[in-house]
């Protein structure tokens, strides 16, 4: 009986030190994944994280617009209609995608590496929280790079790049723009044609496509300016700055010369 005793004391013994075991195993783990998650909070310090790895200069320009290169994801159904960090209402069929620490309301150009396709989007939302994830798009956006997200490229133009021209009033001659194949332009407004106003960035995105495709049989180019709206005197800074987007068509010899403005 003495011994049978002693047996099962050895026994609990050896279950409770492999059970410490484990836990010390996932305590280290969880440990270990903390560690690394800090690093890369604190590598996000310059505004843009989790790296900036360089950024590029357009001509035309006078402000670099940081670039980054990574991994993404895309969300869609499970947040369909919830509120995002902006106060904005997602929309998985629109052109929006969260960032961790990018400020709202800025505009990247997500293209895959494996397809080279791109998409513009809204940052309206914060995450991902996945590391090494860079951004995370919208079901539809992500669907228009052929949902190769693994090896991304994204280009920045934050609000301070998109108010480089100020606001619409009848003195300002040129507006920060994309062409039809996403590359950006300072457009003069004598250029454009037909244009069409829309306040909502996902709906002139929707529109900027449709008009490529007839813009197509013309020759024209198809564009898509961004203009921010006059800030109010008084009241809350809102979470994002408003904007108001301009879709127009404008001839090929301008657009091409377009692409590529020269400094002065």
């Amino acid at each position: 009986m003495h011994k049978k005793s002693l047996h099962m004391h050895s026994q609990f013994l050896s279950i409770s030190h492999n059970k410490s075991m484990l836990f010390m195993i996932v305590f280290l783990a969880m440990v270990t994944m903390f560690f690394v998650n800090s690093v890369e909070a604190r590598k996000s310090k310059n505004g843009y994280g989790p790296v900036v790895h360089d950024s590029v200069r357009y001509s035309g320009f006078h402000a670099k617009i940081p670039r980054q290169f990574g991994p993404g994801s895309w969300y869609g159904k499970e947040f369909h209609n919830r509120r995002t960090a902006s106060g904005q209402t997602f929309d998985m069929y629109g052109y929006t995608a969260a960032h961790r620490t990018l400020p709202l309301g800025s505009i990247a150009k997500v293209t895959s590496q494996v397809t080279g396709k791109s998409v513009l989007v809204c940052i309206n939302d914060r995450g991902p929280y996945v590391y090494p994830r860079i951004i995370d798009l919208s079901y539809t956006a992500a669907g228009q790079i052929g949902k190769h997200l693994n090896k991304l490229t994204v280009e920045y133009f934050t609000p301070e790049h998109l108010s480089l021209l100020g606001p619409l009033t009848f003195n300002t001659a040129k507006y920060f723009g994309f062409t039809a194949d996403h590359q950006p332009l300072i457009v003069p407004l004598y250029a454009c044609t037909n244009l069409e106003v829309f306040s909502d960035f996902s709906s002139a995105v929707k529109r900027h496509q449709a008009r490529q495709t007839i813009e197509q049989k013309s020759g024209n180019q198809a564009v898509l300016m961004i203009v921010p709206d006059m800030p109010a005197e008084k009241g809350r800074k809102p979470r994002m700055p408003k904007y108001t987007y301009l879709v127009s068509s404008v001839s090929p010899e301008l657009a091409l010369s377009l692409v590529h403005p020269t400094d002065k």
